[in-house]
């Protein structure tokens, strides 16, 4: 088993020779959110521009530390110049505090992705831009990482003016395309509901839990894979080193609130990209509506035109199929048709950039064997474009 799946996040940072800093950040509705800090390597001098990496639902900021030091996007961008900042959604076990609710409490877990829109994306990028003094930063997302920040730049006119750049790695805002074995079982069995109506978490990870994951994984790690493969796609190839499985169900696995799954079910039903739907009555007293109010994603056009924009896909991820792509890229300004990636790719800044690899499926652009060629290094050739 790797020597990481045993440690904290910390330590894998500090042990792979980088300087690492654990931050705290209050959102207005008072959840307190981890960040981890690697400003550059141990004895070197900070670095000064900002790199925000965000990671996807059910995840947290281990997934972008599960492949081997040398190929994880984190630590290549800070060779490249970066003060990259990890930070974890609320409700991961990284970020399981509240200055008033217990994270055991129903109040803790009323929460879905549009309060990660609403208060996480800014909190997090005003914090980080007060900290290092920079105007500007680069947002780097995963999955429901890129909807987030689509989401926050639709509910706040002006805060794509704090992003210098924006990578959307398996990008997700349209959902009614999503349907996998997985994915219809649980909607069929209304888990993502009955859950919330228990003021539930889903995954939510305790010590004990992550103890007896790391002992399956390093028991059964190709049984692991295969289950990970039936949530992200099934490739062709094997891009896992299934060897590093230990370490995914160490520190990647962050859980999330019931609702969160249940606010996403509802845009798979209804293909509509709006807020949480409470039924008629309670969208009455909150929305004054009987339907809850769209978000106004038909302002990014405009919106981002300012924005340097990166997007990869893959062709075995479920969760961005054509269709939900195609209707992404009507919402890009200047955006190019699709490539297919190759070290001979010309990246413009001036255009929005979608990067499709073959045989990817949602967790590969991180955890794959050749990640570090096909989405790491054209990051770097797209990023030192932007930044000229």
């Amino acid at each position: 088993m790797p020597a990481q799946a045993l440690m904290s996040l910390e330590q894998q940072i500090v042990h792979a020779g980088f300087q690492v800093e654990q931050h705290t950040i209050q959102t207005e509705d008072g959840y307190l959110l981890q960040a981890f800090r690697i400003p550059s390597r141990l004895g070197k001098a900070r670095n000064k521009q900002p790199a925000i990496l965000q990671h996807g639902v059910v995840d947290q900021g281990g997934t972008w530390f599960f492949n081997v030091p040398e190929k994880c996007l984190a630590y290549q961008l800070v060779d490249e110049g970066y003060d990259v900042w990890i930070t974890n959604s609320r409700g991961t076990s990284l970020s399981n505090d509240h200055l008033r609710f217990s994270s055991d409490s129903r109040e803790f877990w009323d929460f879905s992705f549009h309060e990660m829109a609403k208060y996480d994306v800014p909190a997090n990028l005003n914090y980080i831009l007060e900290e290092t003094g920079a105007q500007q930063a680069v947002y780097v997302g995963h999955s429901q990482g890129t909807s987030q920040w689509f989401l926050a730049n639709a509910l706040y006119p002006e805060i794509n003016q704090k992003f210098k750049a924006f990578i959307g790695i398996a990008p997700v805002i349209y959902a009614d395309n999503v349907h996998t074995a997985l994915v219809d079982t649980l909607i069929k069995a209304e888990v993502p509901e009955k859950l919330m109506k228990k003021g539930m978490a889903f995954m939510h990870t305790t010590e004990k839990v992550v103890t007896y994951l790391r002992k399956m994984a390093r028991h059964f790690p190709r049984t692991a894979l295969v289950f990970v493969q039936s949530i992200c796609g099934v490739n062709e190839r094997q891009h896992v080193d299934p060897s590093r499985i230990p370490i995914m169900a160490g520190n990647d696995i962050g859980g999330t609130s019931a609702k969160t799954l249940y606010h996403w079910k509802q845009l798979v039903e209804t293909g509509m990209i709006r807020e949480f739907d409470y039924g008629v009555e309670k969208n009455l007293k909150l929305y004054n509506q009987t339907t809850p109010p769209p978000y106004a994603i038909d302002t990014l056009k405009d919106r981002l035109s300012q924005v340097h924009i990166m997007l990869f896909i893959g062709d075995k991820d479920i969760f961005t199929t054509k269709p939900t792509v195609d209707k992404l890229m009507a919402l890009m300004p200047n955006a190019t048709s699709s490539v297919t990636h190759h070290s001979g790719i010309e990246y413009r800044k001036d255009m929005v950039q979608l990067v499709s690899i073959e045989d990817y499926n949602h967790g590969d652009y991180m955890w794959a064997m050749d990640s570090d060629e096909l989405v790491n290094t054209p990051i770097k050739a797209f990023l030192r474009k932007a930044m000229e």
